[in-house]
């Protein structure tokens, strides 16, 4: 009886720590890698300036992108600059990683911005079996840079700062996103089967139509996916939060559907394939009581309309 229960016991522990590692891995498919709400973490760096420009706000969603990490690079008895500095971000399981960006427009420091930098992938721990995926030069006079990376499965990820833009001070970056391109496939399959993709990570400016660069991964795959399956149109559908009115949110949600199709159209996809439509507030996943809750119901939804004509 008791070996009986000891099993009991032991199964439903096994299915609960099964059911926690699959929920996280659902949310990461189709986002950021590199973010808290994804698990990942920074576990070790060179050091940190100020509890304003803490190491951690290069992963943190909370921060809308404007964080950023600072450290101190002068040898004030030297009175020379210090390289390298780095840091180490820790994933929850073994992903795959072809692509990360780089977010420098919320920089302060004049000439701080990372100028070379190395990126280096390891399976193995924090501190061994590193092997170097990248070595990037950062302009400091652009908003976001996209390092295209050799697919690679990774669980810890060391970023290392060769040099700046030539202050003597300090060093600056900002948010670092990590993104699997290459599971495209397996998006594809998901639009085929459930005929619609629910994308939260495809963000626009503040109240307009600008896509920021960080969801140009994801304009990337969604052209994958048309080219790959050259039968298939969509229907890209605007949705926004409860505030605002309802012609501005109609108005606004059908305008950003608008700019990704463009978008799609920039990348090589025939716009007969295509059509956008504003849902604004109408059409909410849940009642809106915290931000959190409005920041799920703004999206956009890829619904798969045809499959019955060649382009």
């Amino acid at each position: 009886m008791k070996h009986l229960l000891l099993t009991i016991i032991l199964f439903l522990f096994s299915f609960k720590a099964l059911g926690q590692d699959e929920e996280p891995h659902r949310r990461r498919e189709l986002g950021n890698f590199l973010s808290m709400r994804a698990g990942a973490k920074i576990i070790a760096c060179s050091g940190t300036d100020s509890t304003d420009w803490m190491i951690h706000n290069l992963i943190d969603d909370t921060k809308d992108g404007e964080g950023s990490w600072r450290v101190k690079i002068i040898d004030k008895k030297k009175k020379t600059t210090v390289f390298p500095q780095w840091f180490v971000i820790e994933l929850p399981i073994v992903e795959t990683i072809s692509s990360m960006l780089f977010a420098t427009d919320h920089l302060t420091g004049k000439y701080a911005c990372v100028k070379n930098l190395t990126i280096e992938f390891s399976t193995e721990s924090p501190t061994k079996g590193y092997e170097k995926v990248a070595f990037e030069v950062i302009q400091h006079n652009k908003a976001t840079v996209y390092v295209s990376l050799p697919t690679s499965d990774v669980r810890w990820i060391r970023v290392t700062a060769k040099s700046n833009w030539g202050n003597p001070y300090f060093l600056e970056m900002g948010r670092v996103y990590g993104y699997n391109d290459v599971a495209m496939d397996n998006y594809a399959a998901m639009l085929e089967d459930n005929k619609e993709l629910q994308l939260r990570n495809i963000y626009f400016e503040k109240d307009n139509t600008i896509i920021r660069q960080e969801s140009l991964p994801v304009i990337e795959m969604l052209a994958y996916i048309l080219r790959s399956n050259p039968d298939w149109h969509i229907a890209i559908e605007g949705h926004t939060d409860g505030d605002g009115t309802h012609n501005h949110n109609i108005s606004l949600s059908m305008r950003r559907a608008e700019a990704v199709l463009d978008g799609l159209v920039m990348a090589g996809i025939n716009r007969q394939r295509l059509s956008a439509v504003g849902k604004g507030a109408t059409e909410k996943l849940i009642k809106e009581i915290t931000e959190d809750d409005k920041a799920r119901n703004r999206r956009v939804v890829i619904a798969l309309t045809r499959s019955d004509q060649q382009e």
